[in-house]
């Protein structure tokens, strides 16, 4: 062979022989009229000609559900009443006054005379102007039946001041004294048990006056004088300083509540609690030196109230309700921090179990 160089031209790839494609079928789709058209090549490479997307009828819109509305969140229910009162705070100013002051039985009485007599005097001026400035004798005895009438319409309220009056005086025993605070703030503990004049001892949860001696002695020998003395020095001074402050408009009703004074009674429960430790045998000591100091009935005493003697049963409920300003203050958060700071952390304690134990022996 030559070494001349060979050109471009005349070389030659060598690779695999080019098999020859086979003839494939064609295809005639029918055309215009009744002829047809060849439109392609058969087989499975050539591309087929896809039919026309189907269209489907577009079912209509639906309506946009609205909009849930928000669901409030379930109210909440009030929690009962409750008959709790917040716990005291000492060494707070006492508050305004808001409240008219409460007319006593004198005060009513005066002021429903007066009342009474500005009526007849204006209808007797009303009645001379008409007559020409005068009233004969046959005038006046023509109004006296129209006064008779009022006079009747007032019956009612005459009475009602009346009772208030005497109601007024039978405590005066106790009430009337600006001595005794601290005995008076301990009565308030148990005074809604006290018989009055609208249910004498009907009810069985109601205990008479005469108990009022009893426990005054009772309170004085367990307190001891001492203690029993500073109690009553220290409401004597809360006294005071609320009389200042209110001046005219100063009532009992103010003594009650004082935050001061509130603290003071429930100090004096706590030195109270100690001594029904054995409860049994101080509910018998008690319950007899209330009935040996029963005070003699009286001619406005009922034969129900004569008759009546302090039980077991009621010692029991005059118990209750002796105790529960201190049991709400150990119930309460602030009322666990009061007696905490005033007396620490083992006598809260203590005095949580000692409630707790005479609760149970009183329910045996």
């Amino acid at each position: 062979m030559s070494d001349k160089a060979v050109s471009a031209s005349e070389r030659i790839l060598v690779s695999r022989p080019v098999t020859p494609e086979k003839p494939r079928a064609e295809i005639f789709t029918p055309g215009k009229g009744s002829g047809y058209e060849l439109t392609g090549k058969g087989g499975v490479t050539t591309a087929q000609p896809k039919p026309p997307p189907e269209v489907k009828a577009k079912a209509p819109a639906a309506k946009p559900a609205p909009a849930a509305k928000p669901v409030a969140p379930p109210k909440a229910t009030p929690a009962p009443a409750t008959s709790k009162k917040p716990a005291p705070m000492p060494g707070r100013k006492p508050p305004k006054k808001t409240r008219k002051k409460i007319l006593s039985p004198a005060e009513k009485s005066h002021a429903l005379a007066d009342t009474v007599v500005a009526s007849f005097t204006d209808r007797l001026k009303e009645e001379a102007l008409a007559k020409g400035g005068s009233l004969s004798v046959q005038d006046l005895e023509a109004m006296n039946g129209e006064f008779k009438k009022q006079a009747d319409d007032l019956k009612v309220v005459f009475e009602q001041s009346f009772e208030d009056y005497v109601t007024a005086r039978e405590r005066a025993s106790w009430e009337s004294s600006r001595k005794f605070p601290f005995d008076r703030m301990m009565v308030k503990t148990f005074s809604y048990m006290l018989e009055d004049d609208s249910r004498k001892l009907k009810r069985s949860d109601s205990v008479s006056r005469r108990i009022l001696p009893g426990f005054f002695m009772a309170l004085g020998m367990m307190l001891g004088p001492d203690k029993h003395q500073g109690y009553q020095g220290k409401c004597r001074a809360i006294v005071k300083i609320l009389q200042k402050e209110y001046g005219d408009n100063f009532e009992w009703e103010d003594i009650y509540d004082s935050d001061d004074a509130r603290a003071i009674v429930i100090d004096g429960l706590i030195d109270l609690a100690y001594h029904f430790a054995d409860f049994d045998k101080r509910a018998d000591w008690f319950i007899d030196m209330v009935n040996s100091h029963l005070p003699p009935p009286d001619e406005n005493t009922t034969q129900t109230e004569a008759d009546w003697t302090f039980t077991r049963e009621g010692f029991h409920l005059f118990f209750d309700a002796l105790m529960s300003d201190l049991r709400d203050a150990l119930d309460s958060e602030g009322g666990r921090l009061l007696i905490t700071r005033r007396h620490g952390v083992a006598a809260t304690i203590e005095m949580a179990e000692l409630l707790a134990k005479l609760s149970a022996e009183q329910s045996k």
